[in-house]
């Protein structure tokens, strides 16, 4: 419903619009154009008795993963893998708080930023 909403309106709207979908509609697959590229797919690969299930290559590529999982199953929990650290109270910490500045001077003038060196 709402791309035949759309389409009656871009289609009224302009030209250009219209000659884009109309363009743009063919190239959908209809019910005769999938039965023909399945038919064509039949032609290019068909059917086999017996499919090639393995291969060396795959199998030691299997082999790797299969030992990088067991490693990684024997690992300890606590030993590489990341922790979770918890938060430090405020009387914990040991980095020196500076007392807030006075923003409040009275007069309309912007703030000076300062660099640290």
């Amino acid at each position: 419903m709402l791309l035949s909403v759309f389409l009656a309106r871009s289609w009224t709207k302009n030209g250009a619009a219209r000659e884009a979908w109309l363009k743009f509609l063919p190239t959908l697959p209809t019910g005769d154009r999938i039965i023909a590229s399945e038919e064509e797919i039949q032609k290019i690969l068909p059917k086999k008795s017996e499919y090639l299930v393995s291969t060396s290559e795959f199998d030691d590529i299997k082999a790797r993963l299969q030992s990088v999982i067991t490693q990684h199953k024997r690992q300890k929990p606590g030993d590489s893998g990341p922790t979770l650290r918890k938060r430090e109270t405020p009387d914990q910490t040991t980095t020196q708080s500076t007392p807030p500045q006075q923003t409040d001077s009275g007069d309309d003038s912007p703030p000076v930023l300062k660099r640290r060196d």
